[in-house]
């Protein structure tokens, strides 16, 4: 028994073989180019070889090696191109100004406002989709609650006339909104992630993205958390917890790029 591997670009309507793997050899499965933006692999994880690229495998049987038409249509991961496509939705979350109060602690990455307003700049001015999440927090004494200063927008980061806001209630800027629905009815298979903090809402929004099949980009520089204690008692600096938070997302549930590589 062995797999028929066909590469379909629902971009261009193209179906090519790609690759036939026979599960007992040793030999590993063989990657052909499915298009110009990159190769196919077949094994635990898939690698995207387009942006609208569908593998359909399915068993070979008798010795012709005849496809049956029983298919299984896997949607390759393309979380694994190094870079967002042109036209990526870029999700700010939570950049209000109760992160800015005392009582959060020490910071990493001072600069992240600055750099978040010159991407949304560059966003802007190509027309590019610009999403903003913002936290209405249910809890009495938290500072994102509605009806304080600290549930406003951070200056020069909150949204334009016409630009969406996801009001979120959870960790999650994808539990009870419609952040999935938005991006599913608009074909928007990518994100691009900036905003606080990363080892909370940041992460959470982040996995779900990743789960749910979305190309998934969490800017490093361009979110913060701050320092605490692990579970162990032991103070953790904001850049540990920030990176430690980055290593468990990336190659897994997105690809982690910096500022300099967006804006080039």
């Amino acid at each position: 028994m062995a797999f028929c591997a066909i590469c379909e670009m629902s971009a261009l309507g193209q179906k090519r073989t790609c690759a036939v793997h026979d599960p007992m050899s040793a030999l590993p499965p063989k990657a052909d180019m499915c298009s110009a933006l990159g190769d196919v692999r077949f094994g635990p994880k898939a690698d995207m070889c387009g942006a609208k690229v569908y593998v359909r495998l399915a068993l070979q049987s008798g010795h012709r090696g005849t496809c049956t038409p029983q298919y299984t249509c896997l949607k390759l991961d393309f979380m694994r191109a190094p870079l967002p496509p042109d036209g990526s939705v870029l999700l700010l979350i939570d950049l209000q100004k109760a992160i800015d109060h005392p009582s959060w602690g020490e910071r990493n990455n001072l600069s992240a406002e600055t750099n978040i307003a010159r991407l949304l700049a560059h966003w802007r001015s190509r027309d590019w989709p610009v999403w903003h999440v913002k936290h209405d927090s249910t809890q009495p004494n938290s500072h994102y609650r509605q009806g304080q200063s600290g549930n406003e927008f951070k200056p020069k980061l909150g949204p334009l006339p016409g630009e969406p806001v996801i009001v979120k209630h959870t960790n999650s800027a994808f539990i009870g909104t419609n952040l999935e629905t938005r991006l599913r009815s608009g074909n928007h298979e990518a994100i691009v992630v900036v905003g606080v903090i990363t080892n909370n809402s940041v992460e959470t929004t982040v996995r779900m993205a990743g789960n749910l099949g979305f190309a998934t980009y969490l800017v490093a520089d361009g979110c913060f958390t701050f320092g605490r204690s692990d579970w162990n008692g032991t103070f953790r600096s904001a850049e540990d917890i920030h990176a430690m938070s980055l290593a468990n997302l990336d190659g897994e549930y997105c690809n982690v790029v910096t500022m300099a590589s967006l804006l080039g």
